[in-house]
């Protein structure tokens, strides 16, 4: 079986690297959703600087606020529809009843298997960096493997942790990875904020994101994407970003937090954070999606403290007002 393996640094050059591999090694195959342009065999990624996971293509027009909240959302371990489909509505289409999702990464990290996942990992890494055995799994073979009547299984089905050198490593494996929308799209954003959360808990560096998907593919709606192949030097430095937790804030308050904001709540958070992104970021939303208000919208947006989200978010919305 053929293999291919990419080394980058982040989700830019990610991006950029598989375009180019799809674009010289894809083949053209049907698929349950149409046709797409599959790479050969497995695919094998590995990202060094996983923290730096805001992609900027402006072809690509990625939504930030969407692809950051949903990662919060996950944390906060839920399976509501409402939440993510107010920043994204298309979300609505991979549910079976539009109330919840069968699959929910968060969900299932927290609650599905009747055990915290997210917390049993934090204590056991915390007990012994030296633990091998620290495996958080999304795959529920009574479920996902017999139940005929879902649409809404998990791409990605376990998560391996293991600290190396003081940082902590992480690898994902994934059945099924669209390229564009999942791995180099909001897997990038969802999992390594999942990464740097259970480091910065334990009180380690964050290491390097390896990811091995046994099926990496492009949809048809994207294949004209790989006609302008974006080099990565065409992104760089990386501006940088805010951590998601310092050294003195505690990790139960930052779930407070996601939880908060699934509530509904926009401010008087906990955590730096979320004082200083994620509350401009969802007040921005807010003024431009339903007050109109894009001024007051751009004026939050110039307030998030990370400097990749807010540029990011601030381009995104000035190209969807054009």
């Amino acid at each position: 079986m053929q293999r291919i393996s990419i080394e980058c640094r982040n989700v830019n050059d990610l991006y950029s690297r598989l375009l180019g591999v799809a674009a010289r090694y894809g083949e053209k195959q049907d698929s349950r959703n149409g046709a797409v342009m599959a790479l050969p065999g497995m695919l094998s990624v590995l990202v060094t600087q996983p923290h730096e996971r805001v992609l900027f293509d402006e072809e690509r027009n990625a939504n930030p606020t969407f692809h950051l909240l949903e990662a919060l959302w996950m944390l906060g371990g839920k399976d509501d529809v409402a939440f993510v489909a107010k920043y994204n509505s298309n979300m609505k289409t991979f549910s079976d009843d539009g109330v919840r999702f069968n699959a929910a990464y968060g969900h299932r990290w927290r609650n599905h298997f009747g055990v915290d996942q997210l917390l049993v990992v934090i204590d056991k890494l915390r007990a012994n960096p030296l633990d091998r055995q620290v495996v958080l799994s999304m795959w529920d073979p009574t479920d996902d493997l017999t139940n005929l009547s879902t649409l809404d299984r998990p791409c990605n089905l376990l998560i391996v942790f293991r600290i190396e050198h003081g940082k902590l490593n992480m690898m994902t494996t994934n059945r099924s990875n669209d390229i564009v929308f999942g791995l180099a799209g909001a897997n990038a954003v969802h999992l390594t904020v999942l990464q740097e959360f259970v480091a910065r808990a334990v009180g380690v560096g964050v290491g390097c994101w390896n990811h091995c998907s046994a099926n990496a593919h492009i949809y048809e709606r994207h294949w004209d994407l790989m006609k302008n192949v974006k080099p990565y030097s065409a992104w760089l430095p990386y501006v940088g970003s805010q951590p998601l937790l310092t050294k003195e804030e505690s990790y139960l308050d930052f779930l407070a937090d996601c939880e908060d904001m699934c509530a509904g709540q926009a401010d008087d958070f906990r955590t730096d954070f979320f004082f200083g992104t994620v509350s401009p970021m969802i007040t921005a939303w807010d003024k431009w999606r339903r007050d109109e208000d894009k001024a007051g919208a751009l004026y939050d947006l110039s307030c998030i403290e990370a400097n990749d989200w807010r540029i990011a978010s601030t381009r995104w919305l000035k190209r969807k007002s054009k």
